[in-house]
């Protein structure tokens, strides 16, 4: 395998902090002449190297791996081999989720990417990222992967590995501004989706029929300038009725607006907080929780309690199954909460580990397990065989930040009965999928079938 030695600079589009790791963590610098990289790593972490078709070089600690791969390929194109690598991915075992990340700004003839991947294995949580880059016909993967609840632990010597790799002759990821503190990388994904494969912008806007139905959408002018929201393509009709209870959608903030900015997003009536701090120009995700019927559903930027912008207020007809009751959570920040509902009776428990129940005339389903931050997390029962009670509560699996957590309860007409909020800091984390003294109970529901 023969390795240009051409140097390519990966400039990113955002900011790591680097230069905070703990002060007991030891580095050293790892070169490879064979294959044109150097990358720091921490030192005192088991190395293992293996060569073959394509040369890969691991670091680990526990379950917490930096592994890099290198090999040639004589695919030229960029856009082809990267969705060969995306396709990998996509076979993951027990892939929850694939959450794109920013494409990275290079020399000319190089190109680059970071991503965000969650999945399970072996029933345990982890979350990975991964710098892809390819320079002529050399090709780079970097990945960083750790199960979830170890994850921030070691995330700045993820970051310190992620941008200090570089080929021998090449220059590692400079920064834009290096005073710029910045949240976890899976916050800056959040706040830098690009385009999503397949996706379409949504032109529409039901806001006088949202109000023809007892709605109060934001009251703020669509103007020159508005957020601009893109749904997968087959959703975008507004004529069209799917069966789903969930729909990914894309945000993007415009390119007018001066400094970061809280996004909202309005549906049916309730608002939830999606993104903090997010920059004008750039883009997030969000799910969107449905019901039977219509949903009506915008975002919007607000300075305090002042809208600035929304988007066009979509229309989404959903045959989704209707529910006994449903309890939806959302928080406002990064980090993993999960949502439980369990039944003593039933002998069942829906969440992240157990997506469903459908035996002995129960059935419940967990919609979303959202593992990066703000939710949604929803469950619906769809059936109980008798009046059963349920214990709904919630557990914070991970995180660095103070939290705020809202469960609303609805009923099977989907009516609010009660918003319940809580209050978690990081001394509340508890790292399991079980019931114990740091699980906040968010009450006890008597529902009839």
């Amino acid at each position: 395998m023969i390795f240009r030695k051409t140097a390519f600079i990966l400039t990113t589009l955002i900011c790591i902090l680097v230069c905070g790791a703990s002060a007991d963590t030891l580095f050293e610098k790892y070169v490879q002449d064979l294959y044109d990289y150097e990358v720091i790593i921490p030192a005192g972490w088991k190395k293992a190297e293996v060569e073959g078709d394509c040369h890969s070089f691991t670091v680990s600690k526990g379950r917490s791996e930096i592994k890099i791969r290198a090999f040639s390929t004589e695919n030229a194109s960029w856009q082809s081999w990267f969705r060969g690598i995306q396709r990998k991915h996509a076979a993951l075992p027990g892939l929850a989720r694939i959450l794109k990340g920013e494409p990275l700004s290079t020399e000319e003839g190089s190109k680059a990417r970071l991503d965000v991947y969650q999945y399970y294995l072996r029933g345990t949580k982890y979350l990975q990222r991964t710098l892809s880059a390819m320079n002529g016909s050399a090709v780079y993967v970097v990945d960083c992967k750790s199960p979830v609840r170890t994850f921030y632990r070691d995330e700045e010597l993820f970051n310190i590995a992620l941008t200090s790799f570089k080929t021998v002759s090449g220059t590692p990821l400079s920064y834009v501004d290096m005073t710029q503190k910045t949240e976890a990388l899976a916050d800056i994904m959040v706040k830098s989706s690009p385009e999503i494969e397949g996706e379409k912008e949504y032109t529409g806007d039901f806001t006088g029929e949202a109000r023809a139905k007892g709605f109060t959408p934001p009251k703020v002018a669509l103007g020159r300038d508005p957020l601009r929201i893109f749904l997968p393509e087959d959703r975008v009709d507004p004529k069209k009725t799917i069966g789903d209870g969930v729909v990914r959608v894309r945000v993007k903030l415009p390119d007018s607006l001066e400094g970061n900015h809280s996004v909202y997003l309005w549906k049916n009536g309730e608002e939830t907080l999606i993104g903090n701090n997010v920059a004008k120009g750039s883009s997030i995700e969000s799910s969107v929780i449905l019901v039977n019927g219509d949903n009506y559903f915008c975002t919007t930027l607000k300075d305090g309690n002042s809208f600035l912008a929304r988007s066009r207020l979509v229309r989404l007809r959903s045959s989704v199954s209707e529910a006994l009751a449903r309890f939806e959570m959302t928080w406002n920040g990064m980090g993993d909460v999960d949502l439980h509902l369990d039944s003593a009776e039933g002998g069942w428990h829906v969440y992240y580990a157990n997506l469903s129940v459908n035996a002995g005339g129960y059935n419940a389903f967990l919609d979303v397990d959202n593992i990066l931050g703000f939710g949604p997390e929803n469950i619906r029962i769809r059936a109980l065989p008798r009046k059963t009670r349920v214990r709904c509560f919630v557990n914070y699996y991970s995180g660095r930040l103070p939290l705020t957590v809202n469960v609303r309860h609805y009923d099977r007409n989907n009516r609010l009965i009660r918003q319940y909020t809580e209050k978690l800091s990081p001394g509340d984390i508890n790292s399991t999928g079980a019931f114990n003294y740091k699980s906040r109970v968010i009450g006890h529901f008597d529902i009839e079938p």
